[in-house]
């Protein structure tokens, strides 16, 4: 086997003839790559098995600066592009109880109460204010299901204690939608495109 060394003005000769890639042909590439990568993930909040994906909103409505009413809003979104990383939320919590309440009503209780809660402290937050009414907002996504375990239930005080585990993702920030929005569609046509070879 024969070894050539080459002196540096012979490299810089030869480096000189190779053809130069433009930014705009290393451009091209780059967006490729990034289209066939993102093309063969699950899409934002897509359909695996067993699992459901759900967009949440939690709205406190205050008047004349005292809580007037909430509502939790909870509605299937599999595609809902806007929730792009989900975290294992672990959290604790207590809720207080009437009497003859059944154990059905006591873990959805549970759940609501861990929903709102996650909501508050991770949800992207806005506010709406007329008047002398304000309404905060919080807005997220989960993956069900919610699992609810007893740590403690005190019938004197008509207690429960519990931990509650899911996936959240809080929604992004407004100003990333449009992008968000454009790597869904993206996705989700070269996803159609690579279907019709399977």
């Amino acid at each position: 086997m024969q070894i050539t060394f080459m002196t540096g003005s012979q490299f810089r000769d030869i480096s000189k003839s190779m053809p130069n890639i433009s930014k705009s042909h290393f451009l091209r590439i780059y967006i490729v790559v990034f289209i066939l990568l993102f093309s063969f993930q699950p899409l934002v909040m897509g359909g695996q098995e067993g699992l459901k994906h759900y967009y949440l909103r939690y709205d406190v409505k205050s008047s004349k600066h005292k809580i007037a009413n909430s509502n939790l809003v909870m509605v299937p979104a599999k595609n809902e592009f806007r929730a792009v990383k989900f975290e294992l939320i672990t959290l604790s919590g207590v809720i207080f109880l009437t009497p003859g309440e059944s154990k059905n009503s006591i873990i959805q209780s549970a759940k609501e109460h861990a929903l709102k809660t996650i909501l508050e402290q991770k949800g992207l937050k806005s506010v709406k204010t007329k008047d002398m009414d304000t309404v905060v907002s919080y807005e997220g996504a989960i993956i069900t299901p919610i699992n609810i375990v007893e740590k403690k239930y005190d019938k004197r005080e008509q207690s429960f204690y519990f931990d509650a585990t899911f996936d959240f993702c809080p929604i992004a920030f407004p100003d990333q939608w449009e992008s968000l929005g454009f790597q869904h569609r993206v996705k989700k046509a070269f996803q159609g495109f690579f279907s019709l070879f399977r």
